[in-house]
């Protein structure tokens, strides 16, 4: 027995069993033998099976890895992508307000500008509404006065009636050059 495990160790291994005529105990033995022969041979199959089965386990695992890495690399850059664009979308709006502020302050600067002018105008207006109310007064007292001097409108010389509508002409277009010269002066 001792001899037949020995020579089926060795047939295993590849090794050529010594040829030796079987020693006359083991001829009952044979039968066992054999089917301890194929058991074996069975069982290196299956191991062979196992083998073949692990190295394309191996494999797809490899792969597997491999496209596991490829889609680990693409979300590190999807992700580095991400963060640069949530970075620039941070300084683009930190600019917009900026931008907004900046706006509101020169609408602002240029709306008290227009009310200062407006406020201008509407002095030099005014001041000129007062000179011309002041300079028709002046001109309604004088052709008043000069009505009286002069008594009745028919005994009036006709040089001194014309000089009293001149200066009423010249008090209507003086305040008006005021009021324009007062406009175009606050203009520059």
């Amino acid at each position: 027995m001792r001899r037949a495990l020995v020579l089926l160790s060795l047939s295993t291994l590849g090794c050529a069993a010594p040829a030796v005529a079987p020693e006359p105990f083991e001829a009952p033995h044979r039968a066992e033998r054999a089917a301890l022969l194929t058991r074996i041979a069975e069982k290196e199959a299956e191991v062979e099976k196992w083998k073949s089965a692990n190295e394309s386990l191996r494999k797809s695992i490899e792969e597997l890895r491999e496209r596991v890495e490829a889609k680990a690399s693409e979300l590190l850059l999807a992700r580095q992508t991400q963060a640069a664009t949530a970075a620039q979308l941070e300084v683009a709006r930190a600019e917009r307000v900026k931008l907004e502020r900046r706006l509101r302050e020169v609408l602002e600067q240029v709306a008290a500008r227009e009310l200062r002018l407006l406020q201008r105008e509407r002095e030099a207006l005014a001041k000129a509404i007062e000179g011309y109310e002041a300079s028709e007064s002046v001109a309604l007292a004088v052709t008043d006065n000069e009505a009286e001097e002069a008594g009745p409108p028919d005994e009036s010389p006709p040089g001194r009636a014309g000089d009293a509508h001149a200066a009423d002409e010249e008090a209507e277009h003086a305040p008006k050059a005021a009021v324009h010269g007062g406009v175009r002066a606050e203009e520059h």
